[in-house]
């Protein structure tokens, strides 16, 4: 799989006179082919990191992070925050018995942070059974953070050793992250680990459908939107496995709407599975609330492409859409949308 940066003028893709000569034989209807699939990526309904394995530890356990990066609201004698990293031999516990209390790591730049790991006190009966997490920037605007069925509360401990792991509803994107807990056994008591992605490209879900997809035009009923998709197959019940604008015009285009803020790293193409008909070039658009669009670079038609600047903000795009200036006979496109760290 080739990978191609964002970033240049257009290019122009090359064909031989043969399989210009192939082309021109194939029947009118593929020539109006085209394919285009955006796959879903991040961190929302589904969690492909977090099924997949693809999350690494942020440094809390392994001593990565500092000790004087690990503050709490107070400390009962040798139980300080220090002591709060995931699978250490005690655990941090807080000098009073409320839901004012708190610990808080400060990783020291923003970072992506997608889950959390606790566990309860390593050499007592004492564990967090619910907290929320909260995350800032500057001390004094506080968030908090939704777990993936977008409540506040967060599950914890059953026991004092068994990790629990809990995904968040989206990525954050954060410098710090603070613990409070909520309800326990005994008394408050926590070790804990911050998750992040681990550094690769995932799909962001055209292809399973869970992102929704427009365009400019359609073909007719056969050649929908909803065929566009990355390895859609020709369906005599559903369509025929493409979706087809309804000119060849450098003005058509197909978007994917993502039900959230995003973080886009790349995107991902091919062209007609069974036709030699592809896009040659490209050019790449986004969103953030799904009206004003700023354009990217545009791209050769390689199968995936990493964006050069990921798209200026990490998180914070909605809607990116596609328009193809240059194609072999016919704007035919498959494409998928990544996101993670590259």
């Amino acid at each position: 799989m080739q990978i191609s940066p964002l970033h240049g003028e257009t290019s122009v893709g090359s064909y031989s006179p043969e399989t210009n000569t192939v082309l021109k034989r194939l029947p009118l209807i593929l020539i109006f082919h085209c394919y285009i699939k955006v796959a879903r990526l991040l961190y929302e309904y589904y969690d492909p990191m977090k099924d997949c394995g693809l999350t690494e530890p942020l440094g809390v356990e392994d001593g990565t992070i500092p000790s004087d990066k690990l503050i709490a609201s107070s400390a009962y004698k040798k139980y300080t925050a220090q002591h709060g990293r995931l699978n250490s031999t005690s655990g941090w516990i807080p000098e009073y018995l409320n839901q004012n209390q708190w610990i808080q790591v400060d990783l020291d730049d923003v970072k992506s942070v997608i889950g959390l790991v606790t566990q309860g006190l390593s050499d007592g009966p004492l564990w967090v059974t619910s907290y929320k997490a909260i995350w800032h920037n500057n001390d004094t605007t506080f968030h908090v953070i939704l777990n993936e069925n977008g409540t506040e509360i967060l599950k914890g401990n059953t026991d004092q050793n068994t990790e629990v792991t809990q995904m968040f509803q989206s990525t954050i994107y954060t410098q710090f992250i603070r613990i409070c807990p909520m309800e326990w056994h005994i008394y408050i008591a926590l070790r804990f680990e911050l998750l992040g992605p681990r550094p690769g490209f995932y799909a962001l879900g055209v292809e399973d459908g869970t992102v929704q997809l427009t365009a400019s035009s359609v073909y007719d009923n056969n050649y929908h939107v909803d065929e566009g998709r990355l390895n859609t197959q020709p369906d005599e019940n559903s369509g025929y496995g493409a979706w087809v604008p309804k000119s060849n015009s450098q003005g058509e285009w197909i978007q994917a709407n993502l039900s959230d803020v995003k973080s886009v790293i790349g995107v991902v193409t091919q062209g007609n599975p069974y036709s030699p008909l592809w896009v040659t070039s490209y050019s790449v658009s986004w969103s953030d609330n799904g009206i004003n669009f700023t354009f990217v670079e545009n791209v050769n038609g390689t199968e995936i492409n990493t964006l050069s600047s990921t798209i200026t903000n990490l998180g914070f795009v909605k809607t990116i859409r596609l328009l193809m200036p240059l194609w072999i006979l016919s704007p035919t496109l498959r494409q998928d949308l990544k996101t993670g760290n590259s």
